[in-house]
């Protein structure tokens, strides 16, 4: 009885293995053989071979066919990712060392120390 019981274990353990191949594959077994399914691959790869206007085109259309190939055959394929953007610090503007000093002023503009232009406002400062 107990040689039965093992055997039996055994033969689950090995049916259980099967399903974890399958599953470790990324796919739901049954579904990998049917013509939906060879259609949807076939879909996809046309979609990695084509030639787009640009690189978000050709992402978004390789995306699609991977969805359907997801339903399709029943895997878990991970959709292409747009790449990731950097950001670029923006510089600080150069600040003067030394606090700039009016030289003079006419009708409409002050100058300063530094080669600074002001525009005179409606209120004359200077």
């Amino acid at each position: 009885m107990k040689r039965v019981q093992l055997l039996a274990a055994c033969g689950l353990l090995a049916a259980a293995s099967v399903h974890a191949q399958v599953y470790a594959q990324g796919s739901q077994p049954g579904l990998q053989g049917t013509e939906d399914c060879r259609l949807a691959q076939r879909d996809l790869d046309a979609a990695r071979s084509s030639i787009a206007r640009n690189e978000t085109e050709k992402r978004d259309q390789v995306n699609a066919a991977i969805a359907k190939a997801n339903a399709a055959c029943g895997s878990n394929t991970e959709l292409l990712q747009p790449p990731a953007k950097t950001v670029q610090p923006i510089a600080a503007p150069n600040m003067p060392n030394a606090p700039t000093v009016i030289t003079n002023c006419n009708a409409n503009y002050c100058y300063d120390s530094q080669g600074g232009v002001f525009r005179k406002s409606s209120i004359p400062t200077c």
